[in-house]
């Protein structure tokens, strides 16, 4: 737990929500552009690059937005909301993908996720969409 990329990060310098963003995906560099754009922002933000870590942070810090990778490191996302829904019904999820197929997106959405972002990801609507939930 030493350092971003061989576990889990903490980044930001003010709290601009009550509780802190997590980012979980396997790609480093989205995981770094994504980090630095939030705390800029004045986001807490919390990452990992694995499921394992990604799922201690994640029950530790209870995040009020949690942004998934649909597939990390081989795990399938919709696995670990659906075995973890209890926990995770009061966080707001948003996925991020490569590609999100129409089955996967109706599975997600009767998870309760609400917010879809394909990667590339457009950095300034994602960090609109959160602005608009930290209200």
């Amino acid at each position: 737990m030493t350092g971003r990329h061989s576990g889990w990060n903490f980044r930001g310098m003010r709290m601009k929500n009550k509780n802190p963003i997590c980012i979980v995906d396997d790609e480093i560099l989205n995981l770094d552009i994504l980090s630095d754009i939030l705390s800029k922002e004045g986001h807490t933000v919390i990452t990992s690059t694995n499921w394992e870590d990604g799922l201690e942070l994640i029950t530790k810090t209870h995040p009020s937005i949690l942004l998934l990778d649909l597939n990390v490191s081989g795990k399938d996302t919709r696995r670990l909301i659906r075995d973890n829904f209890e926990f995770f019904k009061d966080i707001t999820i948003i996925i991020i993908s490569g590609f999100i197929g129409k089955m996967d997106r109706r599975e997600l959405e009767n998870l309760g996720v609400k917010f879809f972002f394909q990667k590339p990801i457009d950095f300034e609507k994602l960090v609109s969409t959160i602005s608009h939930l930290d209200m």
